[in-house]
């Protein structure tokens, strides 16, 4: 049989597969020109050969078969739920995670086994096989057969014994040859290849290997529940790189391969070599930095330390490294960690291991400024015993930035073949098909017909017929998460997050029209929705979108969410109590939940068509390792299939097929090096790069950015239909490129600021260091010889600047501003006199306020929304107090108010005398604002348990004190832990669990 006539039968198979999903009446299934049935054969020949090749070490035979048995895999798996001959369910579980297993992706193998749990285990052979894989993956066997290979192989691989396994394996298939049962012989086989190559990956004989220590050192590791007995072919590639000896290396691996226990292995590998004690792990997000605390906790209970630093911009640091016998994981985002090294550098040499994830961050236009400068400070103070790690999944020029970070230093650690699970991809019609393609758009893969059954909606006497759903994204959207949940976790993408509420707003105007979204609730935990369906309610009221939605049992999860609901939609979606979430692109950033479905909307992020690497890591969220075998990414809105081959469709499509194919990913580039690029607008409106960059440098002392958002908006063209939306993109961007100024001129302060000569009449030595530090950046790295001249000219401008205002150099060193800014923090600070006149708090938070908004005229603050989020007031009772919508509220209170006023904040306590009269105040308040609490104790509820500002506030109450700081909250918890078990009851169970944690 040809390879291609193999791929069609597959194809049928997987068709089929669909067919059933998508629950297609029998009659209307497309006729297969051929029989996928008669694959059957050839995939057993090559299962049977790949074994055989394992048992004779032909290594040769194993590369000629390995690139058929994904296709064998797949086939089996397809034909397991295809649920036509459910006799043999068994064989075909066993065949596909066989066939898996030998491919290396042990994830879906284990998925396969899953299901073996539910069956009824024979005597015979398959049922050894079954207990091989259980003890593989679990640890332990599934049934009660006695066997004496799987006696062997369980103290084997378990406890390390040697009993001579492959003696009692050649034999028993020596035997086999013999047997009356055709197919023991396979069995048999099979059995004995999966041992060879769980023993040959066993990671007790890799892990001393790769770390260069005797057996003794791990042996305390192997006796943990949750340590590594056989090692994945992501962390095979990690030891093979030499990250267990302490090599730097920036890493790429694909989404859900494995890449959370890598980390734990290089950890644990440093503190067992005695090469260091403190390990720094660092992540864009506070979420991943949540999660990533969860995990090292699990793995480092008892062997290590793990601490996670608030993100508010404060010392509270200083602990966390005395006393460094003991051994210290440490968790933070880059802001907070550059906010320790411009305060006290020094630190630097006391971390042994920096690991960054999602380590591709440097060309993000809100933060990439800071992370280079961040990245390069580190580069340039690494000494040879401390390590450095990037791990990002969606790195195309890897070794690029590995030149610029590391040079011969170190190692890209990458393996074309190690892949995340495989996804496919359809396409809707307005015709209600389902077009499906996977690893090529040349040629699709099937076609689902009929895969929309349109429902009439009642309506009152005399409407107009309605029906749903309509041939809209939003509608065929929400009509698959309802018929697609009870096989797996539906994500819906929107590209705002004010699309979150349009999406949720639909679902319950359809639900009031008697359209039945039932299968959403009968495959969810309905305790579980119906304690987050109150939480909602009490922030956003019981009659908002998101209530009643939630009460449907679908719930959003964007970035500016309170922090504890998008945690807890976290938590009951990875416990699989809730199937439907309706989400941003923050679902890239690194938050893992077992997402089957990934429904896109739309193909556009904010204003804009999404970039391939952010659209990558996007669909990498489906089809965990692990959890699934494959994931289906859905484009629902209509017109993008129907417009294809023509005019400007024929554009989109081309755009949009492009993202979906991984080595088309964009560079990672710098976002200093972005501000001499062109600025697009959108397809017709662009601003010469050079022409920006020249203007921002001739006006540095100046208001610059006001005056060049005047320049731009004026240059537009007054018929130009979208004038406003234009006017909001341009003021958008010439903040971005404020902001990275201001990053490069507070680090240049920074890095010349160590020099006592600041001074106009040492000007040119200031230009120096500056152009000195440019040359040392990744935007120079990258640059073209224009570029870099133009780069060079930036500095020095900005170095004129720092030499003229010499006497904040220092002082602005050490906060996160430019020096505009710190300019009218003094003037502040000696205009109110809040280094010797004091305020209460309220008039404090009142002089901030006004003061923030002098600055930010683009994101000004309500005093009263403040007020009352400090209060710790839901958004519903701050709307009925002040009249704003309950949208823009979760706006200022989870983006301008917790994160960018309590910035703001801690900038201006780095700019008060140490014993200034208004600096405590200042401090509790830069902490109530970051949480939206009102007392101590619930401030350090927030930092050391749980951050949710109600949940905090609730906890307090019980205790009873308003006063607990963060060294005494965990035990005054733990001795009020009943009564809170039994309060938090009625709450999402992610609560309980995290204060359960928390008290261990």
């Amino acid at each position: 049989m040809s390879f291609s006539k193999a791929e069609y039968m597959l194809k049928y198979q997987k068709a089929k597969v669909k067919l059933l999903e998508y629950e297609i009446e029998h009659k209307d299934y497309p006729r297969f020109p051929l029989n996928y049935r008669e694959l059957a054969f050839p995939t057993v020949y090559v299962i049977s050969e790949y074994a055989q090749a394992v048992i004779d070490n032909n290594k040769e035979m194993m590369e000629s078969y390995k690139e058929h048995l994904s296709m064998c895999a797949e086939f089996y798996d397809a034909a397991l739920k295809s649920r036509e001959q459910e006799i043999h369910d068994l064989d075909f579980i066993l065949m596909g995670a066989v066939a898996y297993f030998f491919h290396g992706d042990f994830g879906s193998s284990l998925v396969l086994i899953k299901e073996a749990k539910t069956l009824d285990i024979p005597q015979d052979f398959r049922g050894v096989l079954v207990n091989v894989f259980s003890i593989i993956f679990f640890g332990h066997r599934i049934s009660d057969i006695q066997d004496s290979v799987i006696d062997a192989f369980e103290s084997s691989f378990i406890e390390n014994v040697d009993n001579n396994i492959i003696e009692k394996l050649s034999y028993i298939r020596e035997r086999s040859f013999n047997s009356t049962q055709e197919t023991d012989l396979f069995w048999v086989e099979s059995v004995f290849a999966v041992i060879e190559i769980a023993r040959e990956k066993s990671a007790y004989k890799l892990l001393p290997q790769y770390s260069n220590l005797d057996f003794t050192k791990w042996a305390d590791y192997f006796k943990k529940k949750n340590s590594v007995r056989m090692m994945w072919p992501s962390q095979i590639l990690i030891g093979e790189k030499e990250l267990l000896v302490g090599k730097n290396a920036i890493v790429q691996l694909p989404t859900g391969v494995g890449k959370t226990k890598s980390i734990e292995l290089i950890i644990q590998s440093m503190f067992l070599s005695n090469r260091g004690r403190i390990a720094l792990v660092i992540a864009p997000l506070r979420a991943l930095c949540n999660e990533i605390t969860g995990d090292m906790r699990k793995a480092f209970r008892e062997d290590a330390t793990i601490n996670q630093f608030s993100d508010v911009l404060e010392v509270d640091y200083i602990d966390a490294f005395n006393n460094t016998a003991d051994n210290k994981i440490l968790i933070c985002t880059p802001e907070k960690l550059q906010f320790i090294l411009h305060h006290q550098p020094d630190i630097l040499p006391l971390i042994d291991l920096f690991i960054f994830d999602e380590g591709h961050m440097f060309d993000d236009m809100s933060r990439g400024a800071l992370y280079e400068f961040l990245m390069m400070d580190i580069k340039s103070h690494l000494n040879d015993v401390q390590q450095l790690v990037i791990l990002s999944a969606v790195l195309s020029n890897a070794e690029s930035i590995k030149q610029w970070v590391l040079g011969e230093k170190g190692v890209v650690a990458f393996d074309s073949s190690i892949r995340s699970t495989p996804k496919v991809v359809g396409f809707l019609t307005s015709e209600k098909e389902i077009h499906y393609y996977s690893d090529s758009f040349e040629e699709e893969d099937f076609y689902i017909p009929r895969a929309i059954r349109v429902s009439e909606l009642k309506t009152r006497s005399g409407s107009k017929r309605k029906i749903f759903p309509e041939k809209k994204a939003n509608d065929i959207a929400l009509y698959y998460a309802n018929l697609l949940c009870k096989k797996g976790g539906v994500a819906i993408y929107v590209s705002q997050r004010r699309f979150a509420s349009t999406v949720i707003k639909r679902l319950v105007e359809v639900a009031n029209k008697n359209y039945s979204f039932a299968n959403i609730m009968d495959c969810s935990d309905v305790d579980e929705i119906d304690r987050l369906q109150k939480f909602i309610a009490e922030y956003y009221g019981d009659k908002s979108v998101f209530a009643k939605g939630a009460k449907a049992g679908i719930f959003p999860h964007y970035s500016t969410l309170p922090n504890g609901l998008r945690l807890a939609v976290e938590f009951a979606f990875r416990k699989e109590k809730i199937k439907v979430v309706v989400c941003t692109s923050t679902l890239a950033q690194g938050v893992n939940i077992p997402i089957k479905y990934m429904v896109m909307t739309s193909l556009n992020s904010a204003t804009k068509m999404i970039t391939t690497r952010s659209f990558q890591n996007l669909i990498g969220r489906t089809a965990r390792s692990g959890v699934y075998t494959e994931g289906s990414v859905l484009i629902s809105d209509p017109k993008l299939y129907d417009d294809r081959n023509g005019g400007r469709g024929a554009y989109l499509w081309k755009d949009a097929i492009a993202l979906f194919d991984p080595n088309n990913a964009e560079a990672c580039s710098s976002s200093i090096l972005m501000l001499l690029r062109d600025m697009e607008i959108d397809y017709d409106v662009v601003f010469r790069g050079e022409a920006i960059i020249n203007y921002i440098i001739d006006n540095i002392n100046n208001d610059w950015d006001k005056d060049l958002k005047g320049l731009l908006i004026s240059a537009l063209n007054e018929e130009y239909d979208k004038k406003d939306y234009h006017i909001k993109i341009i003021q958008s961007k010439v903040n971005s490129y404020r902001k990275i100024i201001g990053t490069i001129e507070n680090e240049l302060c920074y890095e010349i600021g160590k020099n006592e000569l600041i001074s106009i009449e040492n000007l040119q030595q200031v230009i120096n260091e500056s152009v000195g530090v440019v040359k040392q950046t990744l935007a120079y790295y990258l640059a073209s010889e224009d570029e870099k001249c133009l780069l060079e000219k930036l500095f020095a401008s900005l170095a004129k600047k720092i030499a003229e205002k010499s006497i904040y150099a220092k002082v602005i060193s050490k906060s996160m501003i430019d020096i505009n800014i710190s300019e009218a923090v003094n003037e502040l600070i000696s205009e109110k006199e809040l280094n010797t006149v004091f305020y209460p708090q309220e008039k404090l938070l009142s002089i901030i306020v006004e003061f923030y908004n002098s600055i930010n005229e683009d994101d000004c603050i309500d005093e009263t929304i403040c007020a009352g989020w400090i209060n710790g007031d839901t958004f519903y009772s701050i709307e009925k107090k002040t009249g704003v919508k309950v949208t823009d509220i979760e706006k200022q209170c989870g983006q301008s108010i917790s994160f960018q006023l309590s910035f703001c904040i801690g900038n201006i306590i780095d700019y008060l005398e140490d014993d200034g009269i208004n600096v405590q105040g200042m401090m509790d308040l830069q902490k109530k604002v970051k949480y939206g609490v009102s007392s101590e104790t619930s401030i350090s509820i927030c930092e050391k348990i749980c951050n949710e500002r109600l949940i905090a506030d609730k906890v307090t109450d019980i205790i009873g004190a308003q006063g607990i700081s963060d060294d005494k909250i965990i035990s005054v918890t733990k001795s009020h832990f009943e009564v809170i078990k039994e309060t938090l009851e009625s709450y999402p169970s992610y609560f309980i669990n995290r204060f359960a944690e928390a008290i261990k």
